[in-house]
């Protein structure tokens, strides 16, 4: 029901009365085209509505990620009880449609012969090793192939001070140098959000672009964009301009891992900047 001048209607009223328009489907749920704030939500109807095209879908929240966990972590007895109870509910044993075409399900599981695949030995660059329990370590370790960085940038898009900044930087430029990517560039081209006021991220970041491009260190390699959460809208932004428009790789994290970065994460960034760059990760023999 909707308050009009002090008198209740129902949603379907007043259409009626306003647009001259009979809801087909009145009893259906209405949509929010408005804020997610309380008080700034704007209802309508599904059936007025029309999706607008070339939208780019949202990341999942933290709790869309717990939830498929949680859905996809069962026991192997309980998973199985599960698919044998969808399946007697789907009722295949008297599906018409199945018996058309000579198919028939089986009530029992398929019966295999189990084994366990050893794990591969790791090739890196000067040492090898098989993973334990699918985990390895990369301390002391070098990648097949490093890409000497001499040309890089960052954007922040973060409440993250300068001084956190550069010490991640050096941390980033050191461990790359000890794991196999040489950084030649550890004065990174720095472009901040708050000192650029009222410029989005995909302006930053052409920017940035063409400064690299005026620095006369060869072409541009890679940014590094600093955000203020896991679940920020502007990782979206990044990925479609680096991947889209500048042709350049982009390598995100978030801002509270700045100031206590430590070496592992350090190497496991300089990983993902390497393939980015086109590196050599290890190989399995």
């Amino acid at each position: 029901m909707v308050d009009i001048q002090g008198e209740n209607m129902s949603v379907a009223a007043y259409f009626r009365l306003k647009y001259k328009m009979q809801l087909r489907y009145p009893n259906l749920p209405l949509v929010n085209v408005g804020s997610k704030r309380p008080g700034k939500e704007a209802w309508l109807p599904i059936e007025v509505c029309v999706v607008a095209a070339a939208q780019h879908c949202a990341n999942m929240t933290d709790l869309d990620s717990a939830e498929i966990v949680r859905q996809t972590s069962y026991p192997p007895p309980i998973r199985q009880e599960k698919i044998m109870e969808q399946v007697y509910q789907a009722g295949f044993v008297n599906d018409p449609f199945l018996a058309a075409f000579g198919i028939k399900v089986d009530h029992n599981f398929e019966r295999i012969q189990a084994h366990v695949i050893d794990a591969p030995t790791l090739l890196f660059k000067n040492v090898s090793e098989r993973p334990t329990g699918g985990q390895w370590s990369l301390r002391g370790k070098k990648f097949v192939e490093g890409i000497p960085v001499r040309n890089w940038g960052v954007i922040v898009a973060a409440n993250v001070s300068e001084r956190d900044i550069h010490l991640f930087d050096v941390k980033l430029a050191d461990s790359g140098d000890q794991c196999g990517l040489p950084f030649e560039d550890k004065n990174p081209m720095l472009i901040r959000q708050d000192q650029h006021r009222g410029a989005q991220v995909d302006e930053l970041m052409k920017m940035c672009h063409q400064e690299l491009e005026r620095r006369g260190a060869g072409p541009p390699q890679f940014l590094l964009g600093i955000l203020q959460s896991k679940n920020s809208p502007v990782y979206g932004v990044v990925k479609r301009m680096s991947d889209t428009v500048l042709g350049l790789p982009s390598q995100c994290i978030v801002s509270e891992n700045v100031p206590r970065a430590n070496l592992p994460f350090c190497v496991g960034v300089c990983l993902k900047i390497n393939t980015e760059v086109e590196g050599q990760e290890p190989r399995a023999a």
